[in-house]
């Protein structure tokens, strides 16, 4: 739109010149050079090659709006990831507290459950190995396990040998998968 305003204006300043200079001509007949000006170029709206300009000087215009238009797409894209990209970054944050956060209470609840097993152990090794076998029988492999696990072999002997032997066998068994040994 610029470049079309500009070619009319263009225009009609040469058609002013160009009626000047010939009513200019008729009172001067022979012009003098200003041997300090340089030869201007002037644009000659009647030549062939004026419509090729104006042609060029479109097409001009609108490859400019075009690449307007691609720069203010990608500023606006530019923004846009950087918004998401500042977005994930808070959200990377909030999972690392929380990561955080799990990882404390299942240390918590990890040395919880280990105060628990070592009351257990506890107990049973205070009692008669065969008082402490017959309750261990009914009691579930994977607790068992890990009561036998933290009770040293002296005191883990004697109630293994009063246990059942099927479940002494299985809790055996499932103590060498693990390549575990009695403290």
């Amino acid at each position: 739109m610029k470049a079309g305003i500009f070619l009319v204006l263009l225009f009609f300043s040469t058609l002013a010149e160009s009626s000047s200079n010939s009513k200019g001509d008729s009172q001067k007949e022979t012009p003098e050079k200003d041997s300090t000006k340089p030869d201007e170029i002037k644009f000659d709206p009647l030549s062939e090659s004026a419509e090729e300009d104006i042609i060029i000087y479109q097409q001009l215009a609108m490859r400019s709006k075009e690449i307007t238009a691609r720069e203010n797409a990608l500023k606006i894209q530019t923004l846009t990831l950087k918004a998401a990209e500042e977005s994930m970054n808070e959200k990377l944050k909030q999972f690392e507290i929380l990561k955080k956060d799990l990882i404390q209470l299942l240390d918590k609840l990890k040395d919880k459950d280990e105060k628990q097993y070592l009351n257990l152990v506890k107990i049973y090794t205070s009692m008669k190995p065969k008082q402490a076998a017959t309750i261990l029988n009914t009691i579930d492999m994977s607790i068992l396990k890990e009561i036998v696990k933290r009770m040293s072999q002296k005191k883990a002997a004697p109630i293994l040998a009063a246990m059942d032997t099927k479940k002494a066998k299985e809790l055996t068994q499932n103590l060498a998968k693990e390549g575990q040994r009695l403290s």
